[in-house]
This record gives structure tokens, C-alpha cells and sequence, in this order.
């Protein structure tokens, strides 16, 4: 079973439900949730920044969710996967924070405003 499946199945069992509907609505998607859970299939990825406001709301531990182990009270260090995994979900904000700030940009540039990169002469 693939990462990605093992989070939502642990999601599910935490749950008591056995839809991925009823995950991606507890993960705060409310637009094509059935969708959403799909792409993150496909993609080999679940947005990180969802899987941390879900467990602090639920007061879950993320290395259970990613693991599949309970934590015994002890510190560990984050495995290389789990890095990844925290670096990736950044990776993807960043990009849509770069497109967002490129479509602002564009929207000013066509007026003129504070963001625009056109000189005024």
C-alpha cells in the first residue's frame, strides 16, 4: 500500500468512517473532495499544512499518521521520507504563492498599479 493510502486509511480508522469523502471533509476540503483525495493519489502527496491543522484539531500525533506508530513520550529524529515529505508540501505553497503573486503582477501591470513593472516616464 502506497504512503499516501496508509495516511488515509489511518485517517479513516481515527474517523470511524470508510469513505474518502468523509476523510477529505475532515482534512477541511469542501470543493470535489472525491477528487481531491484522487489527485493526491495520483500525485503521491497530501498537503502537509491539512494533515497538521487535522491532527492538532484532533489532538492525533502526525507521526502516527505518517508512521504508524504511537509515540512513546521519546524524542526521534525525522526519517529522510518524512523530510521529503515536509520539504515537498513546502515546495508546492511556494509555487502556488508564486503564481498568485505572478497573476497579482500582471492584474497591476495592465493598470498601472503599485506592482507594476512598467517605468513611467
Amino acid at each position: 500500500m502506497a504512503l499516501i493510502d496508509e495516511i488515509i486509511q489511518r485517517i479513516k480508522e481515527h474517523l470511524g468512517v470508510d469513505s474518502d469523502v468523509a476523510v477529505a471533509r475532515a482534512l477541511g476540503i469542501k470543493q470535489n473532495p472525491s477528487q481531491q483525495i484522487y489527485n493526491w493519489r495520483q500525485r503521491g502527496t497530501i498537503p502537509f499544512e491539512d494533515l497538521l491543522h487535522f491532527c492538532t484539531e484532533r489532538g492525533i500525533s502526525i507521526d502516527y499518521l505518517l508512521t504508524g506508530q504511537k509515540t512513546t513520550g521519546k524524542k526521534k529524529e525525522m526519517g529522510d521520507w518524512q523530510l521529503r515529505l515536509i520539504i515537498e508540501g513546502l515546495q508546492n505553497q511556494i509555487t502556488e504563492l508564486s503564481k498568485a503573486v505572478e497573476e497579482l503582477r500582471k492584474g497591476r501591470e495592465s493598470s498601472g498599479g503599485p506592482l507594476s513593472t512598467k517605468r513611467k516616464m
